[in-house]
């Protein structure tokens, strides 16, 4: 009886193992496929190409730069990408919009992670400004779920830092 409980816990244990080694590969291989930003850059900047009068490929480039920033700010691409994200931005305030509650977020964004890239110097600098577009957004468009939650995030973020 104790063999056969043994040469189960032995299969049990390779399964474990051969189940852990898919597992593993597969993550590899996930990571491995998932574009790089700039290759996403990339490809948005070709949608951009064909379709120059829409506003869709260009916001898409500035939510992929901005959203890089703020979760990379030390990264020596984040000035890189900010001064595109703002450039843009600017191009984007030229445009019509299909959504105006768009650009105001996207100015929030972008001074929220001005804020994030140094927040001792540029939290007091940008504060205001980062939370007057974030609300105009939600009052052009209360059902804006990105500028509802950059604000949502940015006020946690703030209360966080007072303590």
């Amino acid at each position: 009886m104790t063999s056969q409980i043994s040469k189960s816990l032995r299969f049990v244990g390779r399964m474990v193992v051969v189940v852990m080694t898919i597992i593993t590969c597969n993550c590899a291989y996930a990571q491995n496929t998932q574009p790089s930003v700039q290759q996403q850059l990339a490809q948005l900047k070709r949608l951009e190409a064909m379709q120059p009068d829409s506003t869709g490929p260009k916001e898409q480039q500035a939510l992929l730069l901005l959203s890089t920033v703020v979760a990379n700010p030390q990264t020596k691409e984040a000035d890189a990408y900010l001064e595109e994200a703002d450039r843009l931005i600017n191009l984007l305030g030229k445009m019509k919009a299909d959504d105006e509650s768009t650009l105001p977020t996207l100015k929030g964004f972008y001074y929220i992670c001005l804020i994030v890239k140094d927040p001792v110097q540029n939290g007091p600098r940008y504060y205001r400004e980062a939370s007057d577009n974030l609300a105009e957004a939600q009052r052009i468009n209360p059902n804006n779920n990105l500028a509802k939650m950059l604000s949502e995030r940015f006020n946690e973020g703030m209360k966080d830092a007072r303590k």
